[in-house]
C-alpha cells in the first residue's frame, strides 16, 4: 500500500511540476500578447491623426492601415481571452492537485500513527507475556 501511495504521490508531484511549466509558459505568452496589443495601440492612435492636408492616397491608405490594426488587436484580444481561460483551467488543476497531495499526505500520516499504534500494542502485549512468564517461574 506504501508503494501505491508512494506512487500516486510521485505521479502527482510531476503533474504538479507539468502544469507550473505550462502556466510559466502561458505568463510568457500573455505578456508576449499584452506587448503586441501596446504597440498595436499605439500604431492606431499615432496613425488615427489627421494630417494638416488630406491627400486621397494617404488617406485610403491610413484608413486600411487602420482597419488592419484593429482586426489585428481584436485578435489579439481573443488570443488573450483563450490565454486566460487556459490560465484558469490550469490553476483549477492545480488546487485540485495541491489539494488532493495535502489529502493523502494526512492519509500516510494517518496510516504510520496507525502503525506505531500497532506496534506499540504488540511490543505491550509481548512485555506484558515476558512479565506474567517470569511471575510463574519465581
Amino acid at each position: 500500500m506504501n508503494k501505491t501511495l508512494a506512487a500516486l504521490v510521485t505521479k502527482l508531484t510531476w503533474q504538479l511540476a507539468e502544469i507550473n511549466q505550462s502556466s510559466a509558459l502561458l505568463a510568457e505568452q500573455m505578456q508576449s500578447l499584452q506587448n503586441k496589443l501596446a504597440i498595436i495601440q499605439e500604431q492606431i492612435e499615432n496613425a488615427s491623426q489627421l494630417p494638416a492636408q488630406i491627400q486621397p492616397e494617404q488617406e485610403i491608405s491610413r484608413l486600411n492601415f487602420l482597419v488592419r490594426s484593429q482586426e489585428d488587436r481584436e485578435n489579439l484580444a481573443l488570443q488573450k481571452k483563450e490565454l486566460l481561460a487556459q490560465q484558469t483551467q490550469l490553476k483549477t488543476r492545480q488546487l485540485r492537485l495541491n489539494t488532493e497531495l495535502i489529502m493523502l499526505e494526512k492519509y500516510q500520516e494517518k496510516q504510520q500513527k496507525n502503525e506505531q499504534k500497532k506496534t506499540l500494542a504488540i511490543e505491550q502485549k509481548e512485555s506484558d507475556e515476558w512479565i506474567v512468564q517470569r511471575r510463574e517461574l519465581a
